[in-house]
């Protein structure tokens, strides 16, 4: 446990699209230092920091607007971003069927759908904002260093208790910028 006061030094902003959620994190967690915005990020002007956190955002943005989100931290010497790259168990499997079947696809096709559902490769293309898939940032496809942006350190982890009948990998990416103002 942290010591009572240690982090009073520090300002904390979080910013969250969702008005329930920065509600309860005012009244749980406000103080002379710390507050809460509402807000989506990809549209308000984020403080100015050292560190960046986002923390299971990238998952429900299109591949546009990770591209965004990837240009405005730009601005940050640090970023930490948290992000599933992977999920299994029944329930995912279950939830990518029901998926395939939203689609319309006809019921005599059942075994080519429960072979797509258990694929999953689907999972890591293009969503509508607000939809869910993987993202792994040191893919190729996110070109960090055209941006540039570099992965110091990442870490891996598995969630297993999060949903009963799934377990979601996830991947915590330090990220730096050459381009922010406080340099590398």
């Amino acid at each position: 446990m942290w010591p009572r006061g240690y982090f009073d030094k520090y300002n904390y902003t979080g910013v969250d699209i969702a008005h329930q959620i920065v509600e309860e994190c005012k009244r749980e967690f406000s103080g002379d230092n710390i507050k809460f915005i509402e807000g989506d990020f990809l549209e308000i002007e984020l403080p100015k920091s050292d560190v960046l956190l986002i923390k299971d955002v990238l998952i429900h943005l299109s591949d546009e607007d990770i591209l965004r989100s990837l240009k405005k931290i730009r601005d940050f010497k640090y970023s930490l971003i948290t992000t599933d790259i992977k999920s299994n168990g029944w329930r995912v499997l279950a939830g990518n069927i029901k998926r395939e079947f939203k689609k319309g696809i006809d019921l005599n096709n059942f075994l080519s759908v429960i072979y797509k559902s258990m694929k999953r490769d689907y999972l890591t293309n293009d969503i509508i904002t607000g939809s869910y898939h993987w993202v792994n940032l040191a893919d190729q496809k996110w070109n960090l260093n055209s941006l540039n942006l570099s992965i110091i350190k990442t870490f891996d982890y598995v969630n297993r208790g999060f949903t009963p009948g799934r377990s979601t990998h996830k991947r915590i990416f330090l990220i730096t910028s050459s381009h922010s103002p406080y340099g590398t």
